[in-house]
């Protein structure tokens, strides 16, 4: 279904994968799910789950971000991915390994 969604969105356009699922799965996958589209398209690669929290008196949304995982290929011209995410300004964080690594972006910032 994601090398579907790959092909369907030409993502393999741009220079980072990002896989925003709109049907989350559960976030332990994340890492298991992008390490396998890193390998098959060697590539930098997100694989983002979307997090709601609404103010249950008021009805007032609180956040608003995706969340998940993201790896980076071996070969990559990014030396350290979370690092580059990290400085972007773009992230809420990028916390792990260089290549490894959880992700948190807030939905107005990912386009």
């Amino acid at each position: 279904m994601i090398n579907q969604l790959i092909e369907e969105k030409n993502l393999l356009n741009l220079p980072v994968i990002i896989i925003e699922l709109n049907d989350p799965i559960d976030e332990n996958l994340t890492g298991l799910i992008a390490n396998k589209i890193m390998s098959t398209y060697m590539r930098p690669v997100l694989v983002l789950n979307r997090h709601i929290t609404v103010d249950e008196t008021t009805g007032e949304i609180l956040t608003d971000c995706w969340m998940g995982s993201g790896r980076n290929a071996t070969y990559s011209k990014l030396n350290n991915f979370r690092e580059f995410l990290a400085d972007s300004g773009l992230v809420d964080f990028a916390q792990g390994h260089a290549s490894a690594f959880g992700v948190s972006i807030p939905n107005d910032k990912l386009p």
